[in-house]
Order: C-alpha cells, then structure tokens, then sequence
C-alpha cells in the first residue's frame, strides 16, 4: 500500500491530476487542507484523497459534506478528532487554525459568517468572520486522547516556530 501526501492545494486541481497521474501506484492520498479553489469549489480527483479543513476552505461545503447532504466523487473529509481507517492506516486529522480568543470554545459556539451581504444579496464562501475554521480545545483534547493513530494531520504550523 502507498499513501501520497499533498500540502494546501487552493484549488489547483490540475496539478493535483498531474501530480496522481506522475504516481499510478499511489492507492491513496491525503491533504492538510486549503483544498478549494478561491470561489470555494470543489473538484472530484482521479483517485481518493482524503482531506482536512484548512483555514481557507468552504465549511459551508465541508458542512454539506458531513450532514450527508452533499458528495464529491474521490473526496473524503476527515472532521477534526475522529480517527479514520485509510486502506491498513488509522489517520486522525486536527483541520484549521489556532485562534486564541476561540480556543476554549465548544465547536458548536463557533460562529458562521453572515450568510448574505446587505449591499450585493450574497456573501463570500470564503468569509473570513467564518469562526468555524478554528480548532478548538475539546478537539485538541480528544486527538490527545487517540491511540494506534499511524498519520496525525494538522492544518496548522507546530508551535513553537521560529523566524
């Protein structure tokens, strides 16, 4: 079995088919997220790929995609803190970034964005007052908790880093 790993790919799809069609022994493959494009759409690749939420994607999608709602042919998402099994792998994913002042929220007290602007009747699918691209610290807890994880995912930069 092989496992490909792409970084945040912020919808440059065709690479991602080139990148799998460079790689036909590669079964599966994994991203830390960013993966929509910047109107936050999303593209099925030749070969499954499994994927967290980065800080830049569509979480009205990812939410689409966890109430059962919406399918995207070859694309798994993987929710923050819940192991999944990736051919003989166990794989758990942290998705998003670290803000402070959320941190020590339940996920369900995240905020989302306005849904439509006042002025245009739409709203950005990327808004950025999207609270719902954090961590928080029950998730953090809960990866803490896993054993037997084999890959451990993270949209954010371990910290400390340095400059």
């Amino acid at each position: 079995m092989k496992l490909g790993a792409l970084g945040d790919v912020h919808g440059d799809f065709a690479s991602v088919r080139t990148i799998m069609g460079r790689h036909p022994d590669v079964e599966w493959w994994v991203t830390v997220g960013d993966l929509g494009d910047a109107t936050g759409a999303y593209e099925p690749p030749p070969k499954p790929l499994h994927w967290i939420k980065g800080n830049n994607d569509n979480l009205e999608v990812v939410a689409e995609i966890l109430a059962s709602s919406r399918e995207i042919e070859n694309l798994c998402y993987i929710p923050n803190a819940r192991p999944v099994t990736i051919g003989p792998l166990s794989v758990v994913g942290l998705g998003g970034t670290l803000a402070p002042t959320w941190f020590d929220k339940a996920p369900e007290e995240l905020p989302r964005p306005r849904l439509a602007s006042t002025v245009t009747g739409h709203f950005p699918p990327l808004a950025r007052d999207d609270k719902r691209r954090h961590f928080v610290r029950s998730e953090v807890d809960a990866c803490k908790q896993l054993t037997g994880i084999d890959l451990f995912l993270s949209h954010e930069a371990a910290r400390p880093f340095y400059m």
